[in-house]
């Protein structure tokens, strides 16, 4: 796909979007793009991810499809700069996400049956398979720890199996991690309740800056 071709389309898909980011990345392209890294381009997919969801919460559809368009997009550059490195490229990176999907729905795929209810344990325990986790320790260690504190915080006590903590709060010198046992407790709590601690501090917030009152 030459830029000529490109310029005179007036719809496109996957295709040309994979020959754009490569045109970027060319010794002709853009300075720019052309010296971008996985590192340089890490919190570039966290913004963009969070206007996916921002476009959710707002109800959208115009941004929805304009950020999954960006994410689309910083997908495909780390592609490519793996494919540069020759770690891997679009076709592994299918691939393996195929496989994936297939491996972990084997009441669809294969001959298991499940409830609708034994679904979710159902894909933990092929997941825990796949990642090698012989113990609780095992699967804490497995989350992400770039994950945004209370997201984590809510992983942490649903693969505990919501551990409850001892009822005194364990001695701390340093006030930090006295304040994030204090946070940890309030987010147990409502993941107990089957609320998201996220979205309830992001819910309360709005609030609060929406009600000038909250300031007075």
């Amino acid at each position: 796909m030459t830029k000529a071709e490109l310029l005179n389309k007036e719809t496109y898909d996957f295709d040309d979007l994979c020959a754009i980011v490569d045109i970027l990345r060319a010794p002709d392209g853009c300075p720019w793009d052309r010296i971008q890294t996985h590192e340089s381009l890490r919190n570039n997919f966290i913004e963009e991810a969070y206007e996916v969801v921002d476009g959710i919460d707002r109800k959208d559809n115009d941004a929805l499809r304009e950020e999954l368009g960006d994410v689309l997009l910083e997908v495909l550059f780390h592609v490519g700069l793996a494919r540069e490195e020759g770690a891997f490229d679009l076709s592994d990176v299918l691939s393996g996400i195929c496989r994936k999907m297939i491996r972990r729905h084997p009441h669809v795929f294969g001959n298991e049956t499940l409830a609708e209810d034994q679904i979710q344990a159902s894909w933990d325990e092929i997941k825990r398979r796949e990642k090698g986790a012989k113990s609780k320790e095992d699967t804490l260690n497995g989350i992400a720890g770039s994950l945004p504190a209370l997201m984590r915080a809510e992983k942490v006590a649903e693969k505990s199996g919501f551990a409850v903590l001892r009822e005194e709060a364990m001695p701390q010198e340093d006030p930090v991690l006295a304040g994030g046992e204090a946070l940890y407790r309030v987010c147990l709590d409502l993941v107990r309740q089957e609320i998201c601690p996220e979205e309830a501090l992001q819910r309360y917030l709005t609030r609060l800056i929406r009600d000038p009152e909250s300031y007075r």
